[in-house]
């Protein structure tokens, strides 16, 4: 099992997690856009991602509390690109997913249609848009 962050921060409450859950889990500070980083990690079963999704121009709808505790990094795209990181990873798990391999994304609400129609058109297969206890549009699951 292996987690990657650009963020030291997030990794470290990410280790303390997972020793805590008595979980062997390694962990690399990658940058999932540098390719020289991804190319080594090799083949997996399982992709899962909850990358940066609200756009520059919903910062003012965000809560006090999560602006104060999440770094800006961690939460926000540009208002012309939202898919950013999501284009990206589909892309890279259509080359490091196993055959059947299953990918996972949390995502922006207001982007769900438009994540079914990416991932379609990446050669992805049952793709499922998911909804989250508020019935907003929350999850998108695929096999590769």
């Amino acid at each position: 099992m292996c987690g990657i962050d650009v963020s030291l921060n997030a990794l470290e409450v990410a280790r303390k997690n997972a020793n805590g859950l008595d979980l062997n889990v390694q962990f690399e500070n990658f940058d999932v856009f540098n390719k020289d980083q991804m190319k080594d990690l090799g083949l997996f079963d399982v992709m899962i991602s909850n990358p940066p999704y609200i756009k520059e121009n919903e910062k003012t709808l965000m809560k006090k509390n999560v602006l104060e505790h999440e770094p800006e990094q961690a939460l926000f795209v540009p208002n012309e690109d939202p898919l950013k990181f999501y284009t990206h990873i589909a892309k890279l798990g259509r080359v490091m997913l196993k055959n059947r391999g299953l990918i996972y994304f949390e995502i922006n609400e207001a982007h769900g249609e438009e994540m079914l129609e990416m991932m379609h058109e990446l050669g992805y297969r049952q793709i499922l848009l998911k909804k989250d206890f508020n019935d907003k549009d929350r999850f998108v699951c695929a096999l590769k």
